[in-house]
């Protein structure tokens, strides 16, 4: 009987040994993905002609100290289909998408502009366009405006329409239309629309950028902390990027003269200065002021946020914006 139960066990685990089939070498991409579907003779009598999706469950405390004791070079992949295995490090956990179909893509060690506009399918003027980059050299951790589709973002300014906006760019006012959903041609002032297939021509200068505006480089000090983006918009402004609640301060002294709110400026304070110029600051979380009131320069005035129009998730900063003279902030 023992020899008899010897025999069968070892019949069993030969037919299990050799039914078991094994998975192909598994390549790793660039993407994080493993592995691929299998090939399958012709007398193959199994159907792959829909993906195994395979489940499994973990307990939470064992998984959580597996991935914490696992150093830097270890690699964890999920089983998802087939014979492919899903890295959750993948390079796309450098993007974060925002509306529009926009995305802001932190650059990474290694990565050029040729590589990123390749990786996206989307000229190397598009992105240098965005980000109004004046040299192709890029440092880890860059932040870049990555537009779905070839072509310019462009910030509404007052009295745009679309005719014009196509016009400047040689782009097609249907597709500028269609890409924005675009109902009528009334145009926000401050909105930014991609405008697909268009292209900056070398005789366009935005706004103010050699205007007899004056300027007035000591009068103003910044008006918030964070990160000046430098880049001087139509409506010459600039953005100055930050956590959200930062303290926003008067540029100036001056009045209070507008508290508002729009679709694209969000909550805004605007301050007329005793030079005749006006300050206005855009996107704010919560104001603390009221109109009519007093300022002097440096005082607090609200706190930065994300409200109204903004690219990127939470997207808080400030718009800044100068009337009347030059924006010192500008880089």
């Amino acid at each position: 009987m023992v020899v008899f139960l010897f025999i069968l066990t070892g019949i069993i685990t030969f037919i299990n040994t050799t039914s078991e089939t094994k998975l192909l070498p598994l390549k790793e991409t660039d993407r994080g993905v493993m592995g691929g579907p299998r090939s399958l003779s012709n007398n193959s009598p199994e159907d792959y002609s829909t993906p195994t999706i395979f489940a499994f469950s973990v307990n939470q405390t064992s998984l959580n100290s597996s991935l914490n004791t696992a150093g830097d070079n270890s690699s964890i992949y999920y089983l998802t289909d087939y014979n492919s295995l899903q890295n959750p490090n993948s390079i796309l956990t450098g993007i974060k998408t925002i509306t529009n179909g926009i995305l802001i893509y932190k650059a990474r060690k290694g990565d050029t502009l040729l590589s990123i506009a390749s990786d996206f399918g989307i000229s190397l003027d598009t992105i240098r366009w965005a980000n109004n980059l004046k040299t192709d050299r890029l440092t880890p951790g860059q932040e870049l405006i990555i537009l779905p589709v070839s072509g310019v973002l462009h910030e509404v300014k007052p009295g745009d329409t679309v005719e014009d906006i196509a016009q400047i760019y040689s782009a097609s006012i249907e597709k500028i239309i269609a890409f924005n959903n675009l109902n009528g041609s009334n145009l926000i002032p401050g909105e930014k629309i991609i405008v697909p297939n268009g292209r900056i021509p070398k005789t366009y200068k935005v706004f103010a950028a050699k205007s007899a505006l004056p300027e007035y480089p000591y009068y103003y000090v910044l008006p918030t902390t964070g990160f000046n983006w430098g880049v001087l918009h139509n409506v010459n402004a600039v953005d100055i990027a930050n956590y959200c609640d930062t303290p926003v301060f008067a540029a100036a002294e001056g009045l209070i003269e507008v508290i508002a709110y729009d679709n694209s400026y969000g909550k805004y304070i605007k301050i007329q200065h005793p030079n005749n110029t006006e300050t206005l600051y855009a996107h704010l979380n919560k104001i603390i002021v009221n109109s009519g009131d007093y300022v002097t320069q440096g005082q607090i005035i609200g706190y930065m946020g994300n409200t109204g129009y903004v690219i990127g998730n939470p997207g808080c900063h400030l718009h800044f914006e100068i009337h009347g003279a030059k924006n010192p902030f500008a880089k």
